[in-house]
This record gives C-alpha cells, structure tokens and sequence, in this order.
C-alpha cells in the first residue's frame, strides 16, 4: 500500500504540469511564427482536397485531425502537443537525473517555448530521445539488436514527422559502433567543415543576388 502511495505521490507533479504545458501549448492561438504561415495553411489545403507535399506522418495526423474535427484547424495543435509533451515527460520519467532538474531544464531552456514555432521539428526530436532510451539501457545486454530495430523504428517515425530527422540514423549508427575517438573526432571535424562550407555559400549567393537585384535597379533607374 505504501509503495503504491510513494509511486501516486511521484507521479502527481508530472500529470499536473503535463495538463498545464499541454493546456498552454495545445490551446494556444496564433503563436509562434509558423502557426499561420504554414500550420493552418497546410490544415485547410488537406481539409480542401489539395495536400502540399510535405511528411506522410504529419500529413496522416492533419487528415486524422480532419475527420474528427472538421475545419477546426486548432485540433492539429491539440494533438501534436499531446505527442510532443507526452514523449518528453516520457523521456523525463525514465531518465536516472533528477526529475524536477530535467523539467526545469525543458521549460527554462526554451525547447518549450521553441516548440510553439516548429512543431514538426520538435516532435522529430522528441522521438529522437525515446531511441536515445533504448540505446541508453541496452547498450551492452542481450537485447541491443532489438534495441537498435526499436531505436531504428522510431526514427523512421521521427522522419515521418520531419525529413530533417535521416540524420538521426546516423547518429543512432554511430553509438552501436563504438568506434575510436579519433573516427568521432574525424567525422565531426568534416561535419563542421561542411556546415561552415554551406553556410559560406548561401551568405555568398544571397550576398550575390542583392548586388545584382542593386544593378538591376541602377539599370532601370537610368
């Protein structure tokens, strides 16, 4: 009986700031940059017969959303925070830390807040963690092939959600591996080269494009 009292009183904290993250985030209206410019867009081409291209999960939940709820495109925001929410707790829950740190960290560090503006990206990510879990404890027992089939399944989700997400594979890979630290060392010397590389070049050709946007305006002015 006590140890059901203890497991009640553990649990509590975590089903009341889970209702009232879920309450703010999932009832919210027009917040975050992408809620009208692609959310609700996206919503009322599905509901209208004329899907974008775009992740055949997220694109599924949006025609799920539509079957229950109609034209009412903040059901979308209600389910997808529900999902969000609930695999971070989850995350948080079986995590050895401190408990209260983990959630102070999820609020204050801005993932919260950040999950408002990119709701897919976020959820990918979410995943991402889950898979963490299972590498986490079954790294070295008899079930890190099923672990690792586990890990891989919820990353396929998480790049049905986000295609940015395929990254993640790797990753995943690359702990199984146990590779040396000089490999790790390698591919994150070339990892940080290639992001300074395409970075580099997108300043170059935006850069590049307003001078002759400029040169086109000089033109027409003379």
């Amino acid at each position: 009986m006590a140890d059901k009292l203890n497991k009640r009183a553990r649990i509590l904290p975590f089903v009341i700031t889970f209702l009232i993250l879920f309450t703010i985030s999932g009832f919210r209206y027009g917040v975050g940059t992408d809620y009208f410019f692609t959310y609700v867009p996206t919503y009322k081409q599905i509901y209208n017969g004329t899907p974008p291209p775009m992740e055949p999960i997220f694109k599924w939940l949006n025609g799920l959303c539509i079957d229950f709820a109609g034209s009412w495109y903040q059901s979308i925001f209600i389910v997808t925070s529900f999902i969000f929410i609930g695999l971070i707790y989850i995350v948080i829950y079986n995590m050895p830390c401190s408990k209260a740190l983990l959630t102070v960290s999820f609020l204050c560090g801005g993932y919260f807040l950040f999950s408002f503006n990119v709701v897919r990206q976020t959820i990918a990510t979410a995943l991402f963690c889950c898979a963490l879990l299972f590498v986490e404890r079954n790294m070295e027992g008899k079930k890190r092939l099923q672990s690792l089939f586990v890990a891989f399944s919820l990353i396929a989700i998480a790049v049905g959600f986000h295609y940015s997400a395929l990254i993640y594979f790797v990753v995943i890979a690359l702990l199984y591996l146990k590779l040396d630290k000089k490999i790790y060392l390698f591919f994150f010397f070339r990892f940080g080269c290639s992001c300074t590389y395409l970075c580099c070049s997108y300043w170059y050709l935006a850069q590049r494009d307003k001078v002759w946007e400029l040169y086109i305006r000089l033109l027409c002015g003379s």
